[in-house]
Order: structure tokens, then C-alpha cells, then sequence
């Protein structure tokens, strides 16, 4: 088989391939030995037909399945000669195919891209100091005191809802005078002050007495729901009771409630989950800088086929999300367009990297056990909620294997490598 290799760019070749003719003939032979066993034709018993009536009934289908095979066979050791990896199917720009003369074609392919990976020491990034305060404990404390507090009616009729006490309100809400969905409720509580609804209710309730009504004015925010969004609403409250907020003392007890043995050993549990917590936190941080600085290390072409496939993605992805949000179909059809050129720029970056950590885990050795595949599964499944069957079926349907769980942990394993010989530098140090 002889070969001839053009570049046309960094990522696309251009391959021309030439079978002989004393390669390709076993091909037609075996073609029309299997023809002759099977096809049935007036006049013929099975298996006797001349060779040239085959020729003249089947030659054109004879021909386009013996072209596949050769080039099935001849493309992937073309490659291979010249060291190549085709990303996705060959363009034929040309084909030759005739019984007793040699297969040629030309085609063009997409490629990887052809680079040395850099000394990762050279991926400078910030430390990222792991600090537990112990006011963060207190917080943690306060949150967990709020969290655990005891509410209690006020019984005296001419109390006045004040700022840290809990309303509870029966209210109706109407834009241009019609009731909305969700504008309505009852024995809904509400802690003055404590910024979790719409300020103009808070403050609205605050100074009523019990049996109160009062009419409310609210402004919904322009990125409030679609069908609310920008516009101003009235809410009749009545205030049903007013509610006294006790705070727990903070003590063994306390602890004790929490299922901790003492305060002391609330306080290292705290602890301890905050810097679990930040640690991982700044672990996903660590993994953003290497991406920049990775890119910024590696300015590799990325393969056309690579960056669409990774764009169409992230269309759809995006597509999703808009529809889920409640935008109507046609007018998401109409943005599509305008994603696929707002989104390009990032996915031709995300192509460029996972190049990039794929070269990381090659080089490195990385692997993937079935094991940790199958945790990965149970962790997925738990989060989301479902059954691990489930989640396994939902790959096999969506992607035919697990192999999306594969290449994401890989990938995982690629940043973490990479974070074990990046440079860290702290802060004022010039990276």
C-alpha cells in the first residue's frame, strides 16, 4: 500500500492511498464466491451462475462494498504510517474502484493536534491557604442557633410585630388586579428583618398587631420570573399571630442536642467540615487557574470537528437551561443562532483544554479502575436522588457506555496531577 501525506493546516490532512491491484482482487474474489453461493437467478441453479452474469448484475454493488472494506482496512494504516489520529470520519474527495486495478482515494481528515506538553512546574497559580477562624466557627454556631430556635405565640392583643420577631400572614396578591400562580397563601411565617422575602413585605408587616390588614405595594425585580419580571404587584396581608424567637444557649447541651459529646466537640466538628469544605472548594478554584494557565502554555489549533462537536454541546446544554427557565420554544429557536456564535469563543477554549489534559493523562500514566467508575456511579446516583439502575440505564441510553464517567474522572485526575506539579506562589509573588 503506498501512501502520500499533504498538511493542510495544523489539524486537517489530506491522504492519498493506493491499494494494488494484487491486494484489492482477493476482495472482488470473495465478493462474488459468496454472490454465486447465494443469489438465485432465472435459469440458474444456486451456485452456478456465470461469473460475467454476476459481474453485469452486481458489479456496481460488488464494488461499493469491496471500496468500504479497503478503505476501512487501508484508512486506520494510513494513519498509523504517518502517525496521525483522525477526530471523526474522512472527507473522500476522490475514489477509485475498478476489478483488476488498484484502489486510490483521496481524503481529508481532521487530526489531533501535533504538540510537546509543557513542563507543568511552568503552571504558576496563587496559593489558596486553607484558614478556619474561629469566627467562622461562630457563625457556624449563630446559623445552628437560628436554625434550633424555639418560636412562641405573644399573647398580648396590643403587641406590634417588631424587627427579629416572627409574623405569621395569611396574604393574596394581584398585578392589575388579577390573582397570579404562587401570589397567595396562609400561615406563612415571616421573620421581620431577616431579608428572605421582598423587603417592601417585611417592612410593610412590621408595627401590625394581630388581626391587622394591610394592603402592600410590591415592585417584582426585572429578573424575576418571566411572567412577572418588572412588574408591580398588591399583596393583602392580614397578620394572624406574632411569634417570639428563642435562641438556645450555647452550651454541652446545646452540643448534646446536635449528637455531639460537648461544645468543645461541636466546635472541632465545625471545624473540621469547614476545612473539608474549603479545601475541596479551593481545590475546584485550583482547577479553574491550571485550566487558564494550561491554554495559555499550549496555543494548539483545535481540530473544526472537535471545537463543533464541543459547540453544539454546549448549545444544547444552554438550550436546556433557557427552556427550563420557561422562555418560549420559538423564541429559543430564535437565540440559537446567536448562542452558537456567543458560546464559540468558550468551547473552542474547553476543546483546546481537554486536548491538552488528555496529552497530561497519557503521558502520566493516568488510569481509571472499574472501581472507581462504579463509585462515581453510586455518588451520581445519591446526589440526583435515583436508584444507581437508573443512572446506569440513562448512560447506556444517552451515550451507549459509561464512558462519559470514564473521561470525566480521568480528566479529574489529569487537574489533580497537574495541581501536584504546579508552581504555587503566594500572594504579592509574581506568577
Amino acid at each position: 500500500m503506498e501512501t502520500t501525506v499533504q498538511e493542510l493546516t495544523a489539524t486537517r490532512y489530506q491522504i492519498r492511498v493506493t491499494v494494488p491491484a494484487e491486494e484489492a482482487t482477493p476482495h472482488f474474489d470473495r465478493a462474488y464466491q459468496a454472490l454465486r453461493k447465494n443469489a438465485r437467478l432465472p435459469g440458474f441453479r444456486p451456485g452456478k451462475a456465470p461469473l460475467s452474469v454476476l459481474r453485469k448484475r452486481f458489479g456496481d454493488g460488488v464494488k461499493e462494498d469491496v471500496g468500504n472494506q479497503l478503505l476501512q482496512e487501508s484508512f486506520p494504516q494510513a494513519l498509523a504510517k504517518h502517525d496521525l489520529t483522525a477526530v471523526g470520519p474522512p472527507t473522500l474527495e476522490e475514489i477509485s474502484i475498478n476489478e483488476g486495478e488498484p484502489f486510490v482515494y483521496l481524503a481529508e481528515v481532521d487530526v489531533l493536534p501535533q504538540f510537546e506538553l509543557e513542563d507543568l512546574a511552568k503552571v504558576e497559580i496563587p496559593k489558596r491557604p486553607v484558614a478556619v477562624t474561629d469566627e467562622m466557627i461562630d457563625a457556624t454556631i449563630e446559623r445552628l442557633r437560628e436554625s434550633n430556635a424555639e418560636l412562641t405565640k405573644v399573647e398580648d392583643e396590643s403587641a406590634t410585630l417588631a424587627r427579629g420577631q416572627v409574623g405569621v400572614i395569611d396574604y393574596t396578591g394581584t398585578v392589575d388586579g388579577e390573582p397570579f400562580e404562587g401570589g397567595s397563601g396562609e400561615q406563612y411565617a415571616v421573620e421581620v428583618g431577616a431579608g428572605r422575602i421582598f423587603p417592601e413585605l417585611e417592612e410593610g408587616i412590621e408595627g401590625m398587631r394581630a388581626g391587622d390588614e394591610r394592603e402592600i405595594n410590591i415592585d417584582f425585580p426585572d429578573d424575576y420570573r418571566e411572567d412577572l419580571a418588572g412588574k408591580k404587584a398588591v399583596f393583602k396581608v392580614t397578620l394572624k399571630e406574632i411569634q417570639e424567637k428563642h435562641l438556645p444557649e450555647v452550651d454541652d447541651d446545646f452540643a448534646r442536642d446536635l449528637d455531639q459529646d460537648s461544645l468543645d466537640a461541636l466546635k472541632q466538628s465545625i471545624r473540621d467540615g469547614l476545612t473539608a469544605r474549603m479545601t475541596e472548594s479551593n481545590r475546584r478554584a485550583y482547577h479553574a487557574d491550571i485550566a487558564e494557565k494550561l491554554v495559555e502554555l499550549h496555543p494548539i489549533e483545535v481540530p473544526t470537528t472537535l471545537l463543533e462537536g464541543q459547540l453544539q454541546m454546549m448549545v444544547k446544554n444552554k438550550v436546556v437551561r433557557l427552556l427550563g427557565e420557561g422562555m418560549d420554544s420559538d423564541e429559543v429557536d430564535k437565540r440559537e443562532a446567536q448562542l452558537q456564535e456567543e458560546l464559540r469563543g468558550d468551547a473552542e477554549q474547553r476543546a483546546r483544554l481537554t486536548l491538552i489534559l488528555d496529552r497530561v493523562a497519557e503521558e502520566h500514566g493516568v488510569e481509571i479502575t472499574d472501581e472507581e467508575i462504579e463509585t462515581q456511579l453510586q455518588k451520581e446516583a445519591q446526589e440526583a436522588g435515583v436508584n444507581p439502575d437508573v443512572l446506569r440505564q440513562y448512560y447506556q441510553s444517552q451515550f451507549g457506555s459509561l464512558d462519559p464517567l470514564h473521561d470525566r474522572l480521568r480528566e479529574e485526575k489529569a487537574f489533580d496531577l497537574c495541581l501536584d506539579k504546579a508552581t504555587l506562589t503566594e500572594e504579592g509573588e509574581a506568577a
